[in-house]
């Protein structure tokens, strides 16, 4: 056995950005630190887990940076947030996450000698942190009290999602728990170990329900469902047929755990206790405990549902739905109503009606229980075949488990649409939970062909009233928005809505996320978008302002405001998304950086360019550190980031974030990232006098161009603008005209045909003037209408009147052209000062140097 892998660190030393300031904890799996940021980039306090690797730290460290980017998405406000990651000068890699001042829940419970129904209602918090996980396919494997913390404020956070998954190796896979002491197991805390987890079985999500039966079994009794005095016996406990015992009759006499009283707390009677978990909580609990997956809830939403339903009142799904224990919870809740009805009534109708009820109940429960029969047995099989293809089961077992959880949902997505046939309800369900991961890492065409499908199903076995369905739509108005299918993104999303209003719903969170779900340029009317918006961002803000759909409505209200030229209040919109991820304690530090980069591409087309240089080194030091420069967001920040610094005359830095975006290998399977980069960088070497160059970096995207055209109007202008002018300077005028002919197959732009863009006119005008077409030049800027400065800057407006002003001197207009001109450079100098967009001012004085010498010809 090798020795275990261990660097050592001394308080004050550096691990990467970060700055140890203490050792806050010591175990088995390493050791954490407190630490802080060592750079300006941004000030926050973190926990820094450095992993003890008793095996070969190379592989650990490479699983955890594959693995790293899923679990970093894992945004939640009860989970803490795992932030960044890197290896020490060993090779031992170490994880940086969310720094959080709390105790362990059992021991929180404790102190404040919580109720019954306090406990559950805490522990809900659990299970929605999990249930989260759960819809993104990430498994914690190793719940337990000292992994779920309860800030002061009662808020729960959970630590180490998805850690136990990192660190398993080999080794632990084959290794029999005989020894829970050795080196070389399965990353897991006994005591709260599932039977599978124990046997070394593939893990599903139905192994965190278990564990999460144990957590809830100790809150509720003050012990483990096993005995604690001896693993092996425990072990074999846990691997037994028998049942633990009920909740009720294992509550400790003074419901501490050990040496509680000495601590001061105040006992609670144990007939009190009893009382409170005798029925319903027996039940619940026995449930999640069930030695078979199978048997288990299906899912912790399930099992959460039971807990809420205990709370309530009402029947719960793990106790036999027999009438008269129905009937008596019903009577439990309404038993004046109940009486006043019985007195009226009961002598006359109540054969009739009994026999009737029963008979109906009868059969609708037994549909109820097969249904549910077969949701267990469909989700459990089809999670277990899932996870199953990243364990050692396969034939080969290292190729296995280095599979990528990018791999795994493409599998998903390829299985789920020919599995579930005989549970449709099961079926939209993972299709929609496959889909939203899928849009998470980019396949928005495979996204929606899922949710196109659920939709497809729900309404021929009309469950059209269904959640589902609704999620189903916002689905596919997501993934048509992104793949550029406007008419199809905005009929799923009205949809939803429709739907939501005939259930006479309008405060519940599926409202504000379909209200939320934008369409944005693909919209006919803008200002209906904005209100439906504004609406979400509104009800996110009054019933859920911590939710993550909060920031993404105040986030989709900046892009829209961008997209349609208020860059003013897109910046503030930017700005206040930026307060809300503070303010909920978001940790998707990819997101703020986003936040950050589209306030710069504002700012900058605003003319603030040293303000939006400013914000844009924020943003993306921020997408590069928390999503990678392979993430699309990155990459499109990449791409404008170099925009900029062209526009600030740092042209040779400029091409190099342009270049890091325009690899040979993305290049050869463009997206519509490579697309917008390639017309950013063109329409730069074409400012610097190099048309070939420029035609040579659009080239690849001449059979898609229209593709990715659609999905931002004003860059698919932009790309036939850029050609055209390109093959006017290298004296190719018809091939140019032909060029901008290709604008009309372009969509409108929030209602704006493309051939009123501003950059299309230039471009018509600059073509005709080669072409000495006077009359076409004149009609397309006649067209347009008087230009004027624009209260706003306007880098469009600039290169139209540069255009505009050479056309009117060759009509002979000097006074014209250099009132234009005149006009224009006011405009850059009030906007942008002296020293940027040093091309353009170029241009709009060599349009007024023309016609200055123009006119001295004429002698006037």
């Amino acid at each position: 056995m090798t020795e275990p892998i261990f660097p050592k660190l001394r308080i004050g030393s550096r691990l990467g950005p970060y700055r140890l300031i203490e050792l806050i904890g010591r175990g088995g799996m390493g050791e954490v630190y407190q630490a802080e940021r060592a750079d300006d980039h941004y000030h926050a306090r973190v926990a820094i887990k450095l992993v003890r690797v008793d095996h070969d730290a190379s592989r650990v460290a490479w699983r955890f940076r594959s693995e790293r980017q899923i679990l970093a998405q894992l945004e939640h406000p009860n989970i803490a947030r795992l932030i960044d990651g890197g290896a020490t000068e060993e090779g031992v890699p170490y994880l940086v996450m969310e720094l959080i001042n709390g105790q362990p829940i059992d021991l929180y419970c404790e102190q404040r000698q919580l109720t019954v129904t306090q406990r559950v209602r805490l522990f809900l918090q659990v299970c929605a942190a999990v249930s989260f996980a759960h819809q993104r396919l990430v498994v914690h494997r190793d719940l337990k009290p000292g992994n779920i913390l309860v800030t002061a404020d009662g808020t729960v956070k959970l630590l180490d999602f998805g850690i136990a998954k990192l660190l398993e190796t080999e080794a632990a896979t084959e290794s029999v728990v005989s020894d829970m002491t050795a080196t070389h197991v399965r990353v897991m805390t006994l005591e709260y170990a599932s039977p599978e987890q124990v046997r070394g079985d593939p893990i599903t999500t139905a192994s965190d329900v278990y564990s999460l039966g144990v957590v809830l079994y100790r809150l509720l009794t003050g012990r483990s469902p096993y005995r604690e005095d001896n693993a092996a016996e425990r072990a074999v406990e846990i691997l037994s047929d028998s049942a633990p015992s009920k909740p009720s009759t294992a509550v400790n006499d003074t419901w501490a755990r050990p040496g509680a009283a000495d601590a001061g707390y105040t006992p609670i009677s144990r007939k009190r206790m009893k009382r409170a978990l005798q029925g319903d909580l027996d039940n619940v609990l026995l449930m999640a405990l069930r030695k078979e997956p199978e048997r288990r809830y299906p899912s912790v939403d399930q099992f959460a549902e039971d807990l809420r339903h205990y709370l309530d009142g009402m029947p719960v799904r793990a106790r036999g739905d027999s009438l008269r224990y129905r009937a008596t919870k019903f009577m439990s809740r309404h038993k004046y109503a109940v009486t006043a009805a019985s007195l009226g009534a009961v002598a006359l109708v109540a054969g009739i009606v009994t026999t009737t009820w029963q008979a109906r109940i009868a059969a609708e429960q037994t549909r109820i229980a097969q249904e549910e029969v077969r949701k267990q047995h469909a989700v459990q099989s089809f999670l277990t075949a899932l996870f199953e293809k990243n364990t050692r089961l396969q034939p080969d077992a290292l190729k296995a488990r280095n599979m990528s959880v990018h791999e795994l949902l493409v599998d998903a997505s390829d299985k789920v649409l020919h599995q579930f046939v005989d549970a449709p309800s099961v079926r939209i369900e993972v299709m929609n939970t496959v889909a939203r991961l899928l849009l998470d890492i980019n396949e928005f065409e495979r996204a929606g062909v899922l949710s196109r499908e659920a939709v497809k199903i729900s309404r021929e076995l009309h469950l059209t009233h269904s959640d589902e369905y609704v999620e189903a739509l916002i689905g596919m108005a997501t993934a048509g928005r992104l793949l550029g299918r406007g008419e199809e993104a905005g009929a799923a999303r009205d949809e939803a809505l429709q739907v939501l209003d005939a259930r006479n719903d309008h405060t519940s969170l599926l409202r504000a996320r379909a209200l939320g779900t934008t369409i944005a340029q693909f919209t006919r009317d803008p200002e209906r978008e904005m209100r439906l918006v504004s609406e979400a961002t509104k009800l996110f803000q009054e019933r859920y302002p911590n939710d993550p759909g909060h920031f993404n409505s105040v986030f989709a209200l900046g892009q829209l405001y961008r997209t349609q030229g208020d860059m003013r209040r897109a910046v503030t919109q930017f700005q206040a998304a930026i307060r809300v991820f503070e303010r909920a304690g978001l940790q998707a530090f990819s997101d703020l950086g986003a936040s950050y980069a589209w306030a710069a591409f504002c700012e900058m087309n605003l003319g603030w360019v040293d303000d939006a240089l400013r914000d844009y080194e924020k943003g993306v030091e921020l997408l590069r550190q928390h999503a990678g420069d392979v993430s699309l967001y990155t990459r499109i920040h990449l791409g404008l980031y170099g925009q900029v610094l062209h526009q600030a005359g740092r042209i040779q830095q400029a091409h190099e974030y342009f270049d890091l975006v325009l690899t040979p290998e993305h290049v050869a399977k463009p997206t519509a990232v490579e697309f917008d980069t390639a017309v950013y960088k063109a329409t730069g070497l074409l400012q610097e006098g190099y048309p070939e160059r420029a035609l040579e970096v659009l080239e690849p995207y001449a059979e898609n161009w229209l593709e990715f055209g659609r999905r931002f109007v004003p860059n698919g202008v932009q790309y036939c603008a850029v050609r055209a002018r390109a093959l006017v300077a290298l004296g190719k005028v018809a091939e140019a005209k032909a060029e901008l002919a290709h604008v009309a197959q372009l969509p409108t732009f929030y209602g704006t045909p493309a051939q009123k863009a501003d950059s299309y006119v230039a471009a018509v005008i600059d073509v005709a003037l080669a072409d000495n077409d006077l009359p076409t030049a004149r009609g397309a800027l006649a067209q347009q209408g008087p230009i004027e400065a624009p209260e706003g800057f306007d880098i469009d407006y600039l290169q139209l009147a540069a255009d505009a002003a050479r056309l009117k001197r060759r009509m002979g207009d000097v006074d014209g052209a250099i009132a234009l001109t005149d006009a224009a450079l006011a405009h850059l100098q009030r906007h942008a000062g002296p020293s940027h967009f040093a091309f353009m001012r170029q241009a709009l004085q060599q349009a007024r140097a023309e016609a200055v010498a123009a006119r001295m010809q004429t002698g006037e």
